[in-house]
This record gives structure tokens, sequence and C-alpha cells, in this order.
């Protein structure tokens, strides 16, 4: 797999600069290919987090404007892969509703603001 082959060497400082452009590159590709292929959101954080993390301590205040974008691009992957959104909609029709009162009445709004008195009493009643 040459994602993972890219990302491996770029990981090995002896094979090249950990802000090679194509060590950067090959991290942003392997953790999108990952995340966008394999549907592996955590394998892909995993690999932006690592990535980070071996370059943040060589960081050089001369890169390059590519190696610039590209390490924005692992920082805001990673962002994407953590995160998840979640949308929830909870939506009753009307027939739905009358139906559901035909097998199971429910208390209006006034008689369930009325206190109730216990069973025994209502029975004597």
């Amino acid at each position: 797999m040459l994602y993972k082959e890219s990302a491996q060497m770029a990981a090995n400082p002896k094979d090249m600069h950990p802000y090679s452009l194509v060590g950067l590159v090959g991290i942003t590709n392997y953790a999108v290919f990952q995340g966008e292929v394999h549907r592996r959101y955590d394998l892909a954080a995993r690999v932006c987090r690592e990535g980070i993390a071996t370059r943040r301590r060589h960081l050089p205040m001369d890169l390059g404007t590519s190696q610039i974008f590209n390490w924005h691009l692992i920082g805001s992957n990673l962002l994407a892969f953590e995160t998840f959104l979640v949308v929830l909609m909870v939506a009753f029709r009307h027939e739905d509703l009358a139906a559901h009162e035909a097998v199971e009445i429910r208390p209006t709004d006034d008689q369930a603001s009325e206190p109730q008195a216990p069973p025994e009493e209502r029975e004597e009643e």
C-alpha cells in the first residue's frame, strides 16, 4: 500500500527531514485514505496525531508555503476525524398520535395539573 509506505517513510527521521513536503503530504494522504476510503476515522485521527507529535518538537522557523499549508492540513484533518456530529430529529404525525390515543388514553394537560386522590380513596367514592 503506497500511502502507508509513504507515511512510514516520512515518520522515520533517518529517511527524510521531519518537515519535508513529501513527508507532510504522505501523512496527510494516508490519513485521508484511512478516513475516506476505509471509514477508519480512529486510525485516520491517530495518523494525524502521531504525525503532529513527532514533528512538533522539530518545528523550524523557515517553512515554505506548501509545508505550512500541509502542516495546518494535518491539524484540520485531525480535528475533522475526531469530531462526530449527531443530528437527531423526532417528529410526531397527528395521525400516529391519534392512533396511539385510541389504544392508550393520555391525560390532558388540565387533568395532569389537578391533584389525583390515591387509588384507595377513589374506589370508596
